[in-house]
């Protein structure tokens, strides 16, 4: 089920062409040597983790990195760009070890991305195709993302859980910012997730664990707000609560600005 490329050739020579579709039902490593998936340009399936060794790299090609499989995985890049990845299995968890530089990223409808800490870019400026969610901490840098999808999908922040109460400004994309946006810590100590622009959610937002602080900016939500388990920081600037706002445990914290639950 596993499969492990070590091609201790000279460079140049080392290359390890692949020539049709490849399906890999457990781990992918390459450890020494190239994977060359750009002559052929197939596609290549993943159900386990991918780890490139620092001896190893990837020609990328046009083909599709498909995660699938089930429960959670890993991938290590390297500082190697990979094709359009898509995690797409059973409840699926693809989990970033480094930073990632894709040609695109889809995510299933109960996938997840996890981005744990590490920066992520996309090689030419673009949006993330989210039919699930996009997980982060809070502190990593987007690079190329236009957004991370305005009509479908979650985005959830986290905190990185290293006991002290971080400060994180959630980023703003213009125009419409997200479709459900979720603050939840987790367990440890609660994080503050700040906003640094006016903000716009397309779909429902929540904050389960953590501070939601608007930092006196406006934030306008179509569907429905909830706070159940967080705290919600309203500041001096407009709340526009469009679906409604529900308050079951946790905090809201009206400040100066108008709050308008419709």
């Amino acid at each position: 089920n596993n499969m492990t490329l070590n091609n201790t050739g000279a460079a140049g020579s080392d290359d390890i062409v692949v020539s049709g579709a490849l399906d890999v039902n457990g781990n992918l490593t390459i450890t020494d040597g190239d994977l060359d998936v750009d002559t052929n340009d197939p596609n290549v399936n993943i159900a386990g983790n991918l780890a490139i060794g620092s001896n190893g790299s990837v020609t990328k090609g046009s083909g599709t990195w498909t995660f699938d499989g089930t429960g959670t995985s890993t991938i290590t890049s390297n500082g190697q760009q990979l094709g359009p990845v898509v995690v797409d299995g059973t409840a699926k968890i693809l989990q970033q070890l480094d930073a990632g530089n894709f040609n695109g990223l889809t995510i299933g409808a109960d996938d997840t991305f996890d981005l744990n800490g590490f920066n992520f870019s996309l090689m030419m400026a673009g949006s993330v195709v989210n039919n699930g969610t996009f997980q982060l901490q809070g502190g990593e840098t987007l690079t190329n993302i236009n957004d991370l999808d305005t009509d479908s999908g979650t985005v959830r922040f986290v905190g990185d859980g290293d006991g002290a109460v971080d400060t994180f400004t959630i980023p703003d994309f213009g125009g419409t910012d997200y479709f459900n946006l979720v603050i939840d810590q987790g367990s440890g100590t609660a994080d503050v997730f700040q906003l640094g622009n006016n903000l716009s959610v397309a779909g429902t937002q929540t904050v389960t664990e953590g501070t939601f602080d608007a930092n006196d900016n406006t934030n306008t939500i179509t569907g429905l707000a909830t706070v159940n388990g967080g705290t919600y920081l309203a500041g001096t600037a407009e709340q526009t609560f469009n679906g409604g706002l529900t308050v079951s445990s946790g905090t809201f914290t009206g400040g100066s600005g108008t709050v308008d639950v419709n």
